[in-house]
């Protein structure tokens, strides 16, 4: 039983370390607990026999309900790759042993924030600690990349659906998703605007903007912008869509978001703006090509998840990255696909 309730991005790195463990484990049953939010980012899984969805919303007595019901199956052992709460009630109230869990790094990262000291052993993404946790089990790292696997139909409405919006088979699709959970996080909206109206005016390009229904608004203002070259999909798709749609993308340009790791798993290179965060924390875009826009300034990194506001309120780490910058990162990004990291 492998255990992972949240978010979009965080499932999406725990797929190179099930995709290990089950050819470790050919002919062992791997069942996997997830949030009912996230389902579609597995459903399709061919590692996975069996998918058990958790209701988010369902509070104590959903995770006594989930906790009898793994505890019924008889598990070999339990895997947490989420290390919560709710994921610790759950495997205490399932008796289930074995327990594995992942080396999360909690002192090296209030360090790093608070001190501005990196004291990180290595700058690896969080893909390689998940895998560490079968180091003891025999699992290896087969060098591969993350999963996220999607119907065929979906794949082939999807898109038919942007060969209509584009006008022209030949024209190239880049990927915008201008949102983020917190507000320190997401590059402002002028700047992905102006972007936008850069690579539409140099390129043969349309841009198609990703999100949840939060990003809605906001990708209209960069359609508008850029007089409706370009199609509005935030909060029409759903994951899965969105998937697909990414699948037919050049390039996806992203705040530090999960939906840099959906790119990521559809192998699709990556440019991800990095504002309050940091590359050390592990979420930067795993085995794709890939740019990080960043600023390195004394008060960085503040923060892994973002905030409300800039506690200094000038909000340089995403202020200071220009649109010229990003453009620029783009166009060495499609000369070049060598995983490096670009530093503004």
């Amino acid at each position: 039983m492998v255990v992972r309730l949240s978010s979009l991005g965080d499932i999406l790195l725990t797929t190179p370390f099930i995709r290990a463990l089950k050819r470790r484990f050919p002919h062992s049953r791997l069942d996997y607990l997830t949030g009912s939010r996230y389902h579609e980012l597995l459903q399709n899984n061919p590692h996975i026999d069996h998918l058990i969805i958790m209701d988010e919303s369902g509070g104590k007595k959903e995770i006594r309900s989930i906790a009898e019901r793994i505890k019924s199956e008889n598990y070999d052992a339990f895997i947490d790759l989420h290390g919560a709460i709710r994921s610790l009630q759950i495997r205490r109230k399932s008796k289930i042993h074995p327990v594995f869990t992942f080396k999360k790094y909690r002192f090296q990262r209030v360090v790093l924030i608070l001190l501005k000291r990196n004291i990180y052993p290595d700058d690896r993404s969080m893909a390689l600690w998940m895998l560490d946790v079968g180091e003891s089990l025999g699992v290896q790292d087969d060098g591969d990349g993350l999963d996220l696997f999607v119907e065929s139909e979906i794949e082939h409405n999807t898109r038919k659906l942007l060969e209509v919006k584009s006008q022209n088979s030949q024209t190239d699709w880049i990927a915008m998703a201008p949102g983020a959970r917190h507000f320190t996080k997401r590059w402002p909206i002028d700047r992905w605007i102006d972007l936008a109206r850069r690579l539409t005016d140099a390129y043969d390009v349309r841009i198609m903007v990703l999100g949840d229904d939060k990003d809605r608004q906001l990708g209209k203002e960069i359609i508008t912008g850029i007089d409706g070259q370009g199609y509005n999909g935030a909060g029409l798709f759903r994951l899965s869509e969105s998937a697909a749609a990414l699948s037919c993308c050049k390039v996806a340009i992203t705040n530090d978001s999960g939906l840099s790791h959906m790119a990521a798993a559809r192998r699709i290179p990556v440019i991800a703006m990095f504002g309050p965060t940091v590359r050390a924390f592990g979420f930067h875009p795993f085995r794709v090509p890939y740019r990080i826009m960043e600023r390195s300034l004394p008060c960085r990194p503040c923060s892994t998840k973002g905030s409300s506001r800039c506690s200094l309120k000038h909000f340089r780490c995403m202020l200071d990255i220009t649109p010229d910058d990003v453009f620029h990162a783009y166009q060495d990004l499609t000369s070049h696909h060598e995983n490096m990291t670009m530093v503004t």
